[in-house]
C-alpha cells in the first residue's frame, strides 16, 4: 500500500489509515520527543479517542506525516493499528 487511494475513505478528507504505513518528516523541526509526554498523550488517546486527525502528504508511493507526528508516535507505542488521517497536502 501507499497511495491514499489504497485506504478506508472515511467521509470528507478523512482516511483510516495503518499506523506503520506512514512515514515520518524529514524535515520535522522538532528533533526530540520526550518519552513521559508521549505516554501522556497515549493516554489520552485510549481514554477519550483520537480528537484530531493527523495531516499528510502523499510523496510518491508513500505518506509522510505533516502535522501530528506525537500523536502517530503514542499510537504505535501503545500498538494501535489504525489512525486517522486528514487532507492531502500537495
Amino acid at each position: 500500500m501507499g497511495y491514499i487511494a489504497d485506504y478506508n475513505y472515511i467521509h470528507g478528507d478523512i482516511y483510516k489509515v495503518k499506523c506503520t504505513d506512514l512515514k515520518p518528516n524529514s524535515n520535522q523541526p522538532r528533533k526530540y520527543f520526550c518519552p513521559e509526554s508521549d505516554v501522556k498523550l497515549g493516554e489520552s488517546i485510549l481514554s477519550c479517542g483520537q480528537i484530531h486527525p493527523i495531516t499528510f502528504t502523499q510523496i510518491a508511493e508513500h505518506l509522510e506525516i505533516v502535522s501530528g507526528e506525537r500523536r502517530w508516535r503514542a499510537t504505535l507505542k501503545l500498538g494501535i493499528e489504525y489512525i486517522l488521517l486528514a487532507g492531502v497536502q500537495k
